[in-house]
């Protein structure tokens, strides 16, 4: 096993103290630090998962990252059910959220709750959605991670007008996420952070 596989490993088993048990629509729940993974399911990670990232920064984000298992299918096809993330607790100390970022936030309708979602709208824009399309200060929005956007659910259009601490989340998978849509839009202190690192299983590596 390379070096960076046994770090990757060490701090997956000892380091972080917990996993989060997240639902992408539904409650949370901490559970207990996991064991060492089963001798069959350590398998080798590809040589690129680092990046050639500077040894430090990886090491700062392992310490301020927090793990998160998904549990529904709102953020497919960028993430889907029963897959680890690291989610960065210090990312947004120095930097705002930019839009694309997929973060994990607190529900603001319902205490206790988590959800991952993508960041769309930004404080102060005014943001329209219609037939499927997001529209930003009237502009359509690119958006090639979308799935089902096509599919209007309403032919009226509902829209948004930002505060300056505010920002409206949507779910990758538009027919099938309770987001900004049914809670509002969130604010900055209702982002827990944002998700850096889809670490398990192994084949579904990757990095945002």
């Amino acid at each position: 096993m390379t070096f960076c596989a046994r770090l990757l490993l060490l701090i997956y088993t000892r380091v972080l103290p917990t996993i989060v048990l997240m639902k992408s629509d539904g409650s949370a729940t901490a559970l207990p630090p996991t064991g060492r993974p089963h001798p069959a399911r350590q398998k080798r990670w590809p040589p690129e998962m680092l990046h050639r990232m500077p040894a430090v920064t990886w090491i700062g984000r392992w310490l301020s990252s927090t793990r998160f298992l998904v549990e529904g299918d709102s953020m497919q096809p960028a993430l889907a059910s029963r897959q680890h993330l690291l989610v960065d607790r210090m990312a947004y100390r120095f930097q705002s959220p930019a839009r694309g970022d997929v973060v994990v936030l607190r529900d603001p309708a319902q205490p206790g709750v988590h959800c991952v979602k993508r960041i769309v709208g930004l404080p102060g824009e005014h943001v329209r959605m219609e037939m499927g399309r997001v529209l930003i200060n009237e502009s359509p929005l690119d958006e090639p991670y979308a799935a089902g956007r096509d599919v209007a659910e309403t032919p009226f259009p509902r829209q948004w007008l930002l505060d300056q601490d505010e920002y409206l989340v949507l779910g990758d998978q538009r027919q099938h996420s309770r987001d900004s849509r049914a809670f509002g839009p969130v604010r900055r202190g209702d982002v827990v952070g944002r998700v850096w690192l889809r670490y398990w299983p192994p084949g579904a590596l990757r990095r945002f």
